[in-house]
């Protein structure tokens, strides 16, 4: 009985484990919560762009995942940009309009961080990071970039189904 117990209690310890590290999956079609993302971004109003993108552009979203990349596409005002993103954190090159982004993305427990590095204004480069993050029924990101008024960060929620 013992024995059984123990093997029993060792499956559910192991079981537990691998539940906690796997990764979740951001599929689908995502729109901004105006309302929850100004919340969390007082600082921030007025900062023109679309509903609830202030300065740094956030709108709807659609992102597709597999085991190894994650693709997120965005309406943009010159449509729709893709970018894929390598998920075992090798660099990826997107070509935009002001020159070659760099994008490594890494997982951090549940958590998948992207760190971005792109020409920047007067041949500077500009690094952002962005953490996404499920909460409840949000996917949540947040975004710290460094410019030269010092660092913003930026929580954007997006609600699934848009």
């Amino acid at each position: 009985m013992r024995l059984t117990t123990a093997v029993m209690g060792a499956a559910m310890l192991m079981w537990a484990s691998a539940a906690a590290a796997q990764k979740p999956d951001f599929s689908g079609k995502w729109a901004v919560d105006t309302e929850k993302t100004t919340a969390a971004n007082p600082a921030q109003q007025g900062g023109g762009g679309p509903p609830g993108g202030g300065r740094f552009g956030a709108g709807p979203m659609t992102i597709k995942q597999d085991a190894a990349t994650l693709t997120t596409e965005r309406e943009t005002q010159n449509g729709v940009t893709s970018t894929v993103y390598k998920l075992d954190g090798t660099e990826t090159t997107t070509t935009t309009q002001r020159g070659e982004q760099k994008n490594k993305a890494s997982w951090d427990g549940s958590t998948l961080m992207i760190l971005t590095t792109r020409p920047g204004m007067d041949g500077a480069t500009m690094t952002t990071k962005s953490v996404y993050a499920l909460e409840g029924e949000y996917l949540v990101v947040t975004m710290t970039m460094q410019t030269p008024n010092g660092e913003m960060i930026r929580k954007t929620f997006y609600k699934k189904g848009a």
